[in-house]
């Protein structure tokens, strides 16, 4: 079997979103912070020596996301 490096980084969601939610959606009224959290978003990330790489990547690709 091969190896393969990788991170992951796990998007939480935060009162913003249940927030915003509730406003566009009125049927989610009864959802609560801990719903939305309980399955949370994972997106792999690609192999960098340093945290710092991995915040470029992250920035750059929010950026181009826009």
């Amino acid at each position: 079997m091969d190896a393969i490096n990788r991170s992951a980084g796990i998007v939480m969601p935060a009162q913003p979103l249940l927030d915003w939610l509730r406003q566009a959606d009125p049927t989610s009224a009864e959802l609560s912070l801990e719903d939305l959290r309980r399955e949370p978003t994972i997106y792999l990330l690609p192999e960098y020596a340093s945290e710092e790489e991995v915040r470029a990547y992250l920035k750059e690709s929010l950026q181009r996301d826009l």
